[in-house]
């Protein structure tokens, strides 16, 4: 019982003894608390300084000083062209593909002044409606984009005269082909001559009578020979 006595009572001693009290000095370094280092911060991203912006050169519209000619071209297709060969041969090189369709072509043979004069080759150059191409397609579209254009010529070629000798030259040309199969051919009459639809009336027979494309042959070589807006080649 002694020795529990003694221990409560050291116990309280050291309960409330003061700080200064030998029994409660504690070591520093049971008391600090250890110093955390935090970890370095990543280098802050700078961007690269920009290039220097070069300065605007800003030119009013009432500048005089400022040439037309260093402005690009208005990228309007309704804009008007100048009257120039250049200019024509690009305008009708929008219409080519359809003409080009149908075996024939256009090409300018002269530009006298406000006056531009075509011609009509190929299948174009013989087909009855050719007057009509030229007048509403390529002189309309020439006019629309080129307003100096005061008039377009269609250009004939000289051809011989629309005689019977000269259609039995084309003819000729073809019997050898049709007297194998046993038929003939022969100009039965020509109508029209001077006007702006002159005729030519055929007559074949034999076998090869009934084929559309041996007519067809001998009616695009007669309209070619003359070279006559609006010649007709017709059967009897």
């Amino acid at each position: 019982m002694l020795l529990v006595s003694r221990g409560l009572r050291l116990l309280l001693v050291l309960l409330i003894a003061p700080s200064s009290s030998p029994f409660l000095a504690i070591p520093s370094f049971a008391i600090t608390s250890p110093t955390i280092t935090p970890p370095p911060s990543p280098p802050s991203q700078i961007p690269p300084p920009r290039p220097p912006r070069p300065p605007l050169h800003v030119v009013s519209p009432f500048d005089s000083s400022s040439s037309p000619s260093s402005l690009p071209p208005p990228a309007d297709d309704d804009t008007p062209l100048d009257l120039t060969l250049e200019n024509v041969e690009a305008v009708l090189d929008t219409m080519r593909p359809y003409l080009q369709a149908d075996g024939g072509n256009v090409k300018v043979i002269d530009i006298d002044g406000p006056v531009v004069r075509l011609e009509l080759v190929g299948e174009c150059g013989t087909c009855p409606s050719s007057t009509q191409t030229m007048k509403m397609g390529l002189e309309k579209k020439l006019k629309e984009r080129i307003p100096e254009i005061s008039d377009v010529i269609q250009s004939i070629p000289t051809g011989p005269d629309l005689t019977n000798e000269q259609v039995n030259v084309v003819l000729e040309s073809v019997r050898p082909f049709l007297a194998v199969a046993g038929g003939s051919i022969d100009c039965v009459d020509i109508q029209g001559i001077g006007s702006t639809q002159p005729t030519v009336l055929l007559k074949m027979e034999g076998a090869s009578a009934s084929l559309k494309s041996v007519k067809l042959e001998i009616q695009q070589r007669i309209q070619r020979h003359f070279v006559l807006p609006g010649l007709k080649v017709n059967w009897d």
